[in-house]
């Protein structure tokens, strides 16, 4: 039996008329008992929110450094330039810092501790090798990334020439020649400190919180007042001591005894503890978690907020019943009127909404604002909510999010093993061609050649999978099964190949160099789903095939005879073909990585 479906206007105003008169003696009765739980209840909310807030803040200002530096170091590992040639080292490790507005510098170690250094500031960015073989501290930090084998975080330290304190990450390198030693990215406290200005500025159903990160229990990694630095550190002491420190409420932390506790709900805290501390007559609640894995020693977030201006919410509970008594007879006469009033917003927000559900951000129409508050809320947050959704559509595949949510969650999240068909593309020579253009003139080539070839891969229903520099990596047979996932990746290939071969024509007219392309097929096994951590997810392929195809790609080069794109497939990929494609056999090959050899074969056009 379906419902019927009512106007919103009439049902907000029948709504509001019928419990106003029937439920207003339960209102008034219990009312009062039910906002104060919940008023402590948001307090500790907000508190934990708070606690919520700096762990993201922390881990998403540190880890996208260490994922990034964990990327570079395998570029470094690739390139060859980057062992032997200055500019271009110089080159890749201002490109990784362009994306990295939190760190400070990259620098680089050899064997024999010589440092070659990009800072953020270029009064201090060497860009040249410098020996920093006598500073045996220095030697001994980097032998000690060595030792650990892995990026790490290390211990935070004091730049003497800056007057800073700096937290480093540092990852051993590997491959290439073996020149270069270690990688290392430096992040300063003040920055680190900066964005807590913000939150620290934010009141919490009206109190204040003041946030906090301890390094340890007896140091301040973190704080407001580090933004305009903090005077008396050295090498020797790289952070102020807790008991020393200027915020006197929290120099006291540790000094209360734990016992006086009373009054702290913990059973309304998440994964966090509560000390009462009394600092100048005042006495405060703070809140703290412990966070791992960023040093040797274990941070500390935490934050705390007069219990004063906590207990002004409490207070001015006491209103209540008078305000519930007032409102009762006020909403008897304002729920028609009130009714109306939510009926045409609501009515937009379904309308809105629905575009949304099918993808459609670009003709979802803004939701008109209102004078009732939280539909206006709603309008304003639905409506950034939509202009967010725009500029993220841009970051994820369309065509990719439509499958997965066709296939239902189940289906598209849990990782299987599947038959696909992956290609990796590259330009060959990008440094050169692209070493005298400017930033933005480089953006627009790379955006104008990825046009070119992530069309081509849409248009045989392939999926992009990453960006690689100047290359990409798709694949085809997931999350749909397609049986004839080889045929669509070459006539992709192919595509690419001609389209290509047209833009360089016009290239050439207009004076500017073509653009040459390396591109390897394979086809095999491999694991689809999500891959990640709870906190970053991507729905990507990993396995044997995905190495295969990578390796194809560089063997490209080997058969690089002058042509617009050199596209080479394995006999994997070729025996999943029809008649219809032309192939050269070029023998079989032995690959890194691979005990056997592949036979390879170059597509012609």
């Amino acid at each position: 039996m379906r419902l019927p479906k009512l106007p919103v206007a009439l049902l907000v105003g029948f709504c509001l008329f019928a419990l106003a008169a029937f439920a207003g003696g339960a209102v008034l009765s219990v009312g009062y008992g039910i906002a104060l739980k919940n008023t402590r209840e948001l307090l500790y909310g907000n508190a934990d929110l708070s606690i919520a807030a700096l762990r993201q803040g922390i881990t998403g200002h540190l880890d996208p450094v260490a994922s990034a530096v964990d990327d570079l170091a395998g570029i470094l590992a690739r390139d060859p330039r980057a062992a032997t040639d200055d500019t271009a080292l110089a080159t890749i490790l201002q490109a990784a810092m362009t994306g990295l507005p939190q760190v400070t510098a990259l620098a680089v170690v050899d064997h024999d501790y010589r440092v070659f250094r990009i800072s953020r500031d270029p009064a201090r960015a060497s860009l040249k090798w410098a020996n920093w073989s006598e500073d045996r501290q220095f030697q001994a930090t980097v032998d000690k990334a060595m030792q650990v084998g892995d990026g790490h975080w290390g211990a935070p330290f004091y730049a003497e020439t800056a007057r800073i304190s700096l937290l480093n990450y540092y990852k051993p390198l590997t491959g290439g020649d073996g020149r270069m030693k270690a990688l290392a990215a430096v992040i300063s406290l003040e920055q680190l400190s900066d964005w807590m200005i913000a939150l620290s500025d934010r009141p919490q159903q009206g109190a204040r919180i003041r946030p906090f990160v301890l390094y340890g229990r007896d140091r301040v990694l973190a704080h407001p007042l580090f933004l305009a630095g903090y005077p008396g550190l050295s090498d020797a002491e790289p952070l102020p001591k807790l008991t020393d420190f200027t915020d006197p409420v929290l120099a006291s932390l540790w000094r209360t005894d734990p016992s006086t506790v009373e009054g702290i709900e913990t059973s309304l805290l998440h994964n966090a503890d509560a000390r009462i501390i009394d600092s100048g007559g005042t006495r405060y609640l703070a809140i703290y978690t412990g966070l791992s894995g960023y040093g040797p020693q274990e941070l500390l977030l935490g934050a705390y907020v007069a219990t004063s201006e906590a207990r002004v919410q409490l207070d001015r509970l006491a209103i209540l019943p008078q305000v519930a008594a007032v409102l009762l007879v006020v909403v008897l006469g304002l729920a028609w009127i009130i009714g109306r009033l939510v009926g045409r917003p609501a009515r937009q927000l379904a309308a809105a909404a629905d575009h949304i559900r099918h993808f459609q951000f670009d003709q979802a129409p803004l939701v008109e604002d209102t004078m009732i508050r939280e539909m206006s809320a709603a309008a304003g947050a639905f409506n950034s909510m939509t202009g967010a959704l725009r500029q993220f559509a841009a970051y994820v595949p369309e065509r990719l999010v439509h499958r997965l949510v066709a296939l239902g969650p189940d289906r598209s999240i849990r990782p299987t093993l599947r038959s696909i068909t992956v290609m990796f593309t590259d330009i060959a020579g990008f440094t050169t061609l692209s070493e005298p253009f400017p930033a933005d003139q480089t953006a627009r080539l790379l955006n104008r050649h990825f046009e070119i070839v992530g069309g081509a891969i849409e248009r045989e229903d392939g999926t992009i999978d990453k960006f690689l520099g100047d290359g990409l990596m798709a694949f085809w047979g997931a999350p749909i099964h397609q049986s004839d996932a080889a045929e669509r990746a070459v006539r992709a290939a192919l595509a690419v190949t001609a389209a290509i071969a047209e833009d360089n024509r016009l290239r050439r007219q207009h004076g500017e160099a073509p653009i040459r392309m390396r591109i390897g097929l394979h086809s095999g096994p491999a694991v689809v789903g999500n891959i990640g951590f709870p906190g970053r997810i991507n729905y990507t392929i990993v396995g044997d095939t995905v190495n295969a195809g990578q390796r194809l790609e560089g063997l490209a080069r080997e058969f690089d005879d002058g042509r617009d794109v050199t596209v080479l497939l394995s006999g994997d990929t070729a025996k999943a073909l029809g008649p219809d494609f032309r192939l050269t056999p070029c023998g079989s090959r032995a690959v890194k990585g691979r005990g056997a050899q592949i036979e390879v074969f170059r597509l012609e056009p």
